[in-house]
């Protein structure tokens, strides 16, 4: 048990180590960009159809195409208010 302890803490091991890991980031990064691709992130994905967040996600995106809705609804609830 000594010998593997001394092994993995000895002075070219942790380099060893950092240097998997790096060439592993660097290998998998473009797997990574391809999975973001493939991800369904909205709330109509998880949610029934009938729900009232459904509904609402499918107004904003009817009513600012550009995604931008967070001015949207500013608006309309300091209006209310």
């Amino acid at each position: 048990m000594r010998t593997l302890a001394e092994i993995a803490a000895g002075g070219h091991t942790k380099w060893l180590v950092l240097a998997t890991w790096v060439l592993l980031l660097v290998a998998l990064s473009p797997l990574g960009s391809k999975l973001a691709e493939e991800t369904v992130d909205d709330t109509e994905s998880f949610l029934p159809a009938s729900a009232e967040s459904t509904e609402v996600v499918r107004l904003l995106d009817q009513r600012f195409e550009s995604g931008q809705s967070s001015n949207g609804l500013m608006s309309t609830s300091g209006a209310a208010a």
